[in-house]
């Protein structure tokens, strides 16, 4: 019996396309991108408190030594609670985006901080009278925590789920609008036991409510 031959793509190829892009995007916006042109926002201090049946508890802060790392220009770090079960929201605004002041991917923070992924998807979302975009939904473990995260990147309106897109989104704004600002949006759902549907839906309810403020937010 003959052997069958399946022919797929390198998993080296995509490494070293991705590695290249990278690279590329480096080169461009050390050398060639001009001053950002970026249109006035409001501040996340200002950050509704209540979202719905969601009520603000605490806010957090980062020490130096995190802050040298993100180089984010302003960011919001909040836990929500419905009185039963609480969600953090992370927003984090880059102004412009150069070499070490970039986003950071949480495929590479995670990780670092001892967090191993268990799952990954892609979500389609649907705000309520907004159009549908993609989220992602990756659970990750630390020891004995579990904890989902969904999350997405903003450029000037466009939400994107994968960080080499964002990339490429950076370079073909910053030479069409002379703009390299972008977000980076998170929530994290601590697991309580429940399946992974029911942690599922209680963030896409909150994020239904905070969908409009956050675009409300960003320029």
């Amino acid at each position: 019996m003959k052997q069958a031959h399946y022919s797929g793509w390198n998993p080296q190829v995509s490494f070293y396309i991705a590695a290249a892009m990278v690279v590329a995007v480096g080169l461009y916006v050390n050398f060639f991108l001009k001053v950002d042109s970026v249109p006035p926002r409001k501040p996340f201090a200002e950050f509704p408190r209540a979202l719905g049946v969601w009520t603000a508890v605490r806010d957090y802060d980062f020490d130096k030594e995190t802050m040298a790392n993100l180089r984010v220009d302003d960011f919001l770090f909040r836990s929500y609670t419905n009185g039963e079960r609480q969600i953090q929201l992370y927003i984090g605004y880059y102004r412009t985006q150069r070499e070490g002041a970039q986003i950071h991917s949480p495929k590479h923070c995670l990780p670092g901080s001892g967090w191993f992924q268990i799952s990954e998807t892609i979500r389609n979302f649907s705000p309520p009278g907004r159009p549908p975009f993609g989220i992602v939904e990756a659970v990750y473990q630390k020891e004995r925590e579990k904890t989902m995260f969904l999350y997405w990147y903003d450029m000037h309106g466009r939400k994107i789920t994968n960080e080499y897109l964002m990339k490429l989104a950076m370079i073909w704004h910053s030479m069409r609008d002379n703009r390299s600002d972008a977000a980076f949006i998170r929530l994290s759902i601590p697991d309580t036991g429940d399946n992974t549907g029911k942690t599922l839906r209680l963030g896409e309810e909150f994020l239904a409510q905070a969908v409009p403020e956050i675009e409300s937010f960003l320029p």
